[in-house]
């Protein structure tokens, strides 16, 4: 099992200032290393929608999770002034910065705050799942489905049939609510109350202007049974993009890394292969 192997190639400053942050694991590459992944996570949810990934590990890339504050098994110890958009952006930025050529995976939120360092110089490449680029408020309401009531993700609400039924609605296999809604329940309520704050207080860029004005490979694994985005508006967004891929996965709702983890395997390989030639 995963847990907190030390990246140790970094330096004990920056460890020390990545682990001030939150929690991070990371896994060598088996044979040469091409560059690292850095795999970041979505709202309400922790490094385990990887967790199968970690585990197996990858041939040519490094792997590091990062586990935002106010998440994951130690999210309720963390400082309320540290569940912020802004301090989640800056830590990612600061990883980015000291592990080097990179490709970014996010899922959900974690695609955001991936978007929102793709132009950075050592970022070669980004996945994203469950996460439509958009110019944030505008694109709101065509970018997520209009038949799906996504309250619960912003609300401090952690307790009550209401909230197990909606989680029970983002995964296709009931096999795998028991992950996300453990890990809903044990971050910090005050998380998903902020980051819909950040939804109408200009802490995010153009997104969408980001992704199209980039010329980097960008990839796009979107979940066939996902209740959360359109799959239209990602349709928009690859045809107008350079350099883009789209996959759908087949018997999958919100979290491809989770729910069919060997088929994200396969789609992660090839944009390592892309991202880092």
């Amino acid at each position: 099992m995963f847990e907190c192997i030390v990246y140790q190639e970094m330096n004990d400053m920056l460890l020390t200032e990545l682990a001030s942050f939150g929690r991070l694991t990371f896994v060598p590459a088996s044979s040469d290393s091409k560059g690292t992944v850095l795999l970041l996570h979505g709202n309400s949810s922790s490094r385990m929608v990887y967790k199968n990934l970690l585990e197996r590990g990858m041939e040519d890339a490094a792997l590091l999770a990062l586990e935002l504050p106010g998440h994951g098994e130690k999210g309720r110890e963390d400082a309320p002034k540290a569940v912020q958009v802004a301090t989640y952006l800056k830590w990612v930025q600061t990883t980015i910065h000291g592990i080097g050529d990179c490709l970014l995976v996010g899922n959900s939120l974690g695609g955001h705050l991936a978007v929102e360092c793709l132009n950075l110089k050592e970022v070669k490449g980004l996945v994203l799942m469950g996460t439509p680029p958009m110019e944030i408020p505008r694109d709101l309401p065509n970018a997520f489905r209009k038949d799906f009531d996504v309250s619960p993700l912003f609300e401090a609400r952690e307790q009550g049939e209401e909230i197990v039924g909606f989680m029970k609605k983002l995964v296709c296999d009931q096999e795998h609510l028991g992950t996300i809604l453990s890990d809903f329940r044990k971050t910090q309520p005050i998380v998903r109350t902020r980051i819909g704050a950040s939804l109408m207080d200009g802490v995010w860029s153009d997104q969408r202007a980001l992704f199209l004005g980039s010329n980097k490979p960008k990839f796009m694994l979107h979940g066939a049974l996902d209740p959360l985005v359109s799959l239209e508006y990602l349709e928009e967004i690859h045809q107008l993009a350079q350099n883009s891929v789209l996959e759908i996965v087949p018997k999958c709702g919100h979290y491809p890394s989770l729910e069919q983890s060997n088929i994200f395997y396969t789609f992660l390989k090839k944009a390592i292969q892309t991202s880092f030639s």
